[in-house]
């Protein structure tokens, strides 16, 4: 039961993940785009200040009629540091001279509602990863996951999902076998390029 418990979270969180994703790319390529493409350049750093701009003030014109002040309380309440206030400085200039398309009402609730949206879907993606370690940590393989370098939650929650029960596996290469993989290719003095995997000249033998 553990197991088909991790299993439907996980792709639970498969589903979340490319929700996410396409929100992301939609505010990106859609909605900054055509309405502030020069912050773009900013967006991909700024952190939630980039959602809050979306969410509160896309049109440049509105950035435009605000005093430095005031939009920076607007977008980033709070302590900021130097390099968030250059970065915040840079885009409320920007918005003065934006080659952005007018906007309307429909548009600003369209940003609102796909902001809060992506708030969301973030949040349950927090919930499901707290709910997968719970599960997880049913499994008494989840701790000897963890001493693997590299290995955290998320990549050994997909670890436990894939195999299951490690105690029904013989062998290491039952599991290789299962993964698809073979990490013992015949190079005999060929470049990595010409290197065919054991398996495969197995079957061309």
């Amino acid at each position: 039961m553990a197991l088909r418990n991790l299993r439907n979270l996980l792709s639970l969180k498969r589903r979340l993940k490319k929700q996410e994703h396409g929100l992301k790319v939609r505010i990106r390529n859609h909605l900054l785009a055509r309405y502030f493409p020069e912050l773009d350049r900013y967006y991909g750093r700024s952190g939630s200040e980039g959602l809050a701009i979306v969410r509160w003030c896309l049109n440049p014109s509105v950035i435009a009629g605000l005093e430095y002040e005031q939009f920076v309380r607007l977008v980033a309440p709070g302590s900021r540091r130097i390099v968030q206030h250059k970065r915040l400085k840079a885009i409320w200039n920007e918005a003065v001279d934006s080659i952005g398309c007018d906007m309307g009402e429909a548009v600003e609730f369209e940003a609102k509602v796909m902001v809060e949206g992506l708030k969301q879907i973030r949040e349950a993606i927090r919930a499901t990863d707290d709910k997968i370690e719970d599960v997880c940590l049913q499994f008494p393989e989840y701790s000897y996951i963890f001493t693997i370098p590299g290995f955290g939650p998320d990549v050994s929650s997909k670890l436990l999902g894939a195999i299951g029960n490690p105690f029904r596996f013989n062998r290491d290469k039952q599991v290789l076998k299962m993964a698809g993989w073979d990490l013992n290719a015949e190079r005999s003095g060929k470049k990595s390029g010409a290197a065919i995997p054991v398996n495969l000249q197995k079957r061309q033998s």
